[in-house]
């Protein structure tokens, strides 16, 4: 009788458990779907990085024996060496866009940041100080020695445990309301989000870190307009992650 009675329970914790595990994905797939209302093409901005391999929407790491001196002026690390900003930048409104980070035949990046920066020029110059949200940049990370979490670029870090790594990162930017929200694509799943208070003009910000095969690729879509209007955005601090 008490085993039964138990049975029962555990059947419909696991019912109720499910009921509202296919809610959340429903609300989740529902943002996803929302936001690519807002799709926009961005360019990337080739300013001949020698440390930067770019071909149309493409972006990868140079070989380190093709470069001077063959190798990087900040060794392993990934920094703002290998970052590149897209075109053209936005101030208010909606949008969204999204990056490839996995070819055919190749394996999926680990080594990668996709965000938004306020800064009018990427810093060339690796001594500077890292960038984070103080210093208007705005990104999710990923990196090979982190296996089961991506980070945000807040200070201190914020770790986002994920269960599979994205083929493609979904970045959807509200500058009205002041958020930024990432999504895995395939899985139709919010990766985090954070609010921030922008000013002036927010650029969609890249890097395909260092390393790895394949490349990092601008995914770009058939879209019936593209936004751009003018306002204001702002500059962060409050953050909200969901998993």
């Amino acid at each position: 009788m008490i085993l039964s009675l138990k049975r029962k329970i555990w059947i419909n914790y696991l019912l109720y458990f499910s009921a509202e595990t296919e809610k959340l994905l429903a609300e989740e797939d529902g943002r996803l779907s929302e936001a690519r209302n807002h799709y926009v093409n961005v360019k990337l901005e080739d300013r001949n990085n020698p440390y930067l391999k770019v071909a149309g929407n493409k972006v990868r790491d140079t070989h380190p024996d093709d470069l001077p001196g063959k190798s990087f002026p900040d060794g392993g690390m990934v920094t703002c060496v290998t970052a590149i900003k897209g075109t053209s930048g936005f101030s208010s409104g909606k949008h969204y866009w999204e990056v490839s980070v996995r070819r055919i035949n190749t394996d999926i990046k680990q080594s990668w940041w996709v965000g938004v920066t306020s800064a009018a020029e990427i810093p060339s110059n690796s001594s500077t100080s890292f960038p984070n949200t103080s210093n208007g940049f705005w990104f999710l990370s990923s990196s090979p020695k982190r296996a089961n979490s991506f980070q945000f670029s807040t200070q201190p870090e914020i770790s986002i445990p994920f269960h599979s790594r994205p083929e493609t990162v979904g970045v959807y930017l509200d500058c009205d309301s002041g958020e930024l929200s990432f999504y895995n694509v395939e899985k139709k799943t919010l990766i985090g989000s954070f609010t921030a208070r922008f000013k002036g003009d927010i650029f969609p910000l890249f890097n395909p870190g260092k390393g790895d095969t394949s490349v990092m690729e601008v995914v770009q879509r058939e879209v019936q307009s593209q936004t751009g209007d003018e306002g204001n955005c702002a500059e962060s601090v409050e953050n909200k992650t969901e998993t």
